[in-house]
């Protein structure tokens, strides 16, 4: 029998939108999805409803329960992220990998550059 090679070259790009319980605004984050194999996955999710706030943060369990559950995605092999773009640069954009435990959301900055590193492609 040959050798195969997995190539996964087919990634996500969709919106997700909600309604703020908060301040009953419409909101919205992009939702880029990189396969890492064949069952892992990078979610980025990038704010793009023009609110000062972070008001994704505060749906960032809603959207990972949509990822997961649409895109069929295990919890523990999915690796989430918000993205915060700055109206200057691309360079100075900040990431920040999600952790949930049960009710609690767990935030750690990551680097740009640590992330092209994982995924082998820009970002």
């Amino acid at each position: 029998m040959g050798n195969f090679i997995l190539i996964l070259n087919y990634d996500v790009d969709a919106v997700f939108s909600w309604h703020s319980e908060i301040n009953c605004e419409p909101n919205a984050c992009r939702l880029k999805i990189y396969w890492i194999s064949w069952e892992k996955a990078l979610v980025i999710a990038t704010e793009i409803t023009n609110h000062p706030g972070r008001k994704m943060h505060h749906a960032i369990q809603e959207i990972i329960e949509f990822a997961q559950n649409f895109y069929d995605l295990a919890p523990n092999k999915m690796m989430m992220l918000e993205h915060y773009k700055k109206a200057n640069s691309s360079q100075e954009d900040t990431y920040f990998q999600v952790l949930v435990f049960g009710d609690e959301v767990i935030r750690y900055e990551i680097e740009k550059s640590s992330l092209i590193q994982l995924l082998g492609k820009t970002i």
